[in-house]
């Protein structure tokens, strides 16, 4: 019996965390993206439109919710570029992303 409660407290413990962590993005990311748009002094919206994206995508980026997708990450990385603003896209790019596009 303390066997099986134990293996029952192993599998809750892991599956607690494949919950907990499922679609978790990294801070740093959301970070990374409300840091390029402040050293340019653009509102989201400016951004957004920068970035021919809308206003509710930047905000879901820099909130941590979602991560661009690969076409989004390029424009994000002109972006950068062209304003002299340090960005690494590579570091953001997962396998999935790279055969998609």
């Amino acid at each position: 019996f303390l066997l099986f409660l134990l293996l029952l407290c192993h599998i809750s413990a892991i599956v607690m965390l494949y919950i907990c962590t499922k679609g978790v993005i990294p801070l740093s990311f959301a970070e990374d993206i409300k840091n390029i748009r402040k050293k340019c002094l653009l509102s989201q919206n400016d951004f957004a439109e920068s970035l021919h994206v809308s206003f509710t995508t930047i905000n879901r980026w820099e909130n941590g919710k979602v991560v661009p997708k690969l076409r989004s990450l390029k424009r994000l990385e002109a972006f950068c570029l062209e304003h002299d603003v340090p960005f690494d896209a590579q570091s953001y790019i997962t396998d999935n992303e790279l055969t998609k596009e």
